[in-house]
């Protein structure tokens, strides 16, 4: 199957990835009762629309419809994370990562789990 075209099993792939107990990409703290879920993102700018696409290199790998232009794909970023999420914007915190792919997020008191992310790769089109 060529790079570009998913099927089936990317999907199966995907789902084991993001619906998993143990993932690399995503940490959860209890503590304090501030619930923080600490997301490492591998982030690609200048697409032409905003989604997560899947797992790389063991960070999760989200499409940014933004320039990496004074900050302007960072804000895209914490928006689309903020919406997903259902968090304001103020909660969603770039603790690592500001000119770079690699990024480090934290959601203060998310009022969704991780496996929201799965529902926007499928709502992305993967087939």
């Amino acid at each position: 199957m060529p790079w570009g075209q998913r099927g089936p099993r990317y999907l199966k792939y995907l789902k084991f990835m993001v619906s998993s107990s143990h993932y690399a990409w995503c940490h959860s703290d209890e503590g304090d009762g501030g619930g923080r879920l600490t997301l490492i993102l591998h982030v690609q700018p200048g697409a032409k629309r905003t989604e997560v696409i899947g797992v790389h290199d063991n960070a999760l790998k989200i499409r940014l419809a933004a320039a990496p232009v004074e900050g302007a794909a960072n804000a895209v970023l914490v928006a689309f994370l903020a919406e997903v999420f259902g968090v304001p914007q103020r909660q969603v915190v770039l603790k690592r990562g500001n000119r770079s792919r690699r990024k480090v997020i934290e959601i203060i008191q998310a009022a969704r789990g991780p496996e929201v992310l799965f529902t926007q790769i499928t709502a992305s089109g993967v087939n």
